[in-house]
């Protein structure tokens, strides 16, 4: 498990995932019909990171965007977990581990285009 001892050191990691999956034709299939944008606070990092998936593309950048469509807070391990398929997001909100602001139901149907992140993740951060 990566141990982030800055943000920076997360938004390589977040920004490498994110490159993967710009180039993987079959996560781009897998979002084709995606409108949504994530925002992620980590809260030990002071850290904000922003994820849109819209209409088979993804971006992502430093930084929350206005009007995303869904925010999570959760501290560094907790994204690690999640990421790198240790934990389901379901489980994490029942723990209270995460929280969210907008939408469970769209917070479900997000759950889905994180876990096809997994693979991704863990390249862009050695875990394999």
């Amino acid at each position: 498990m990566p141990e982030y001892t800055s943000k920076e050191q997360l938004y390589d990691a977040l920004n490498k995932m994110v490159a993967l999956l710009q180039a993987d034709d079959a996560y781009k299939q897998r979002i084709s019909r995606a409108d949504l944008t994530v925002a992620f606070t980590i809260t030990d990092l002071s850290a904000e990171y922003t994820l849109k998936i819209i209409k088979g593309t993804l971006e992502g950048a430093v930084g929350t965007a206005d009007g995303a469509t869904l925010g999570v807070i959760m501290s560094s391990a907790t994204l690690d977990k999640l990421l790198s398929g240790r934990l389901d997001g379901e489980s994490a909100y029942e723990m209270g581990a995460i929280r969210i602001r907008g939408s469970e139901w769209v917070a479900e149907s997000a759950a889905g285009y994180v876990y096809s992140m997994v693979n991704a993740y863990k390249r862009a951060t050695g875990q394999v």
